[in-house]
């Protein structure tokens, strides 16, 4: 005697469906969105809205931009290495900053430790003191501007002869 016939019903109490044995579907099969199924792993589960074979997600924004796979054996999301921007030569490495304006005249360079560096502002130097003319005449007031020429030039603020 082989296997009993199991025959498919419907139950008149809670009116459910009963397959006693094996479905087989030759096209297609269209679960309406507020269906439920149970007893099924979520990986087998199709996407729908946020949910990706049971993974729940945000909807992607506008700046998502590096797509998302899935690893067959561990069935973890993955996403690829985002790369290291090398700081390098001419290279910014992401750095972001305003254009240069007409008074933007010192020029930034890249050290070897990657950061970021300008000349240092040259210092402005001081002249010696060139005490307060006392000149009675042009003769002494030829003196003491030719102290003061001397003390510029002396200090670099001028150039020498």
């Amino acid at each position: 005697m082989g296997n009993p016939v199991v025959k498919n019903y419907i139950d008149p109490i809670s009116g459910e469906l009963v397959i006693g044995g094996e479905i087989k579907i030759n096209g297609t099969m269209t679960v309406g969105e507020d269906a439920t199924l149970t007893g099924m792993t979520p990986e087998a589960l199709n996407a729908a809205g946020t949910s990706l074979g049971g993974v729940k997600a945000a909807a992607a924004g506008a700046g998502d931009t590096v797509e998302c796979k899935i690893n067959g054996t561990t069935k973890k999301l993955m996403v690829p290495t985002y790369p290291v921007v090398p700081v390098a030569g001419a290279a910014l490495g992401g750095v972001k900053a305003a254009a240069a304006g007409v008074g933007d005249t010192v020029e930034v360079k890249v050290g070897e430790d990657e950061k970021l560096y300008v000349p240092t502002y040259p210092v402005v130097p001081v002249a010696a003191n060139q005490a307060i003319s006392v000149a009675a005449d042009v003769p002494a007031l030829l003196l003491d501007f030719n102290a003061l020429l001397l003390k510029l030039k002396t200090a670099g603020l001028m150039t020498a002869d």
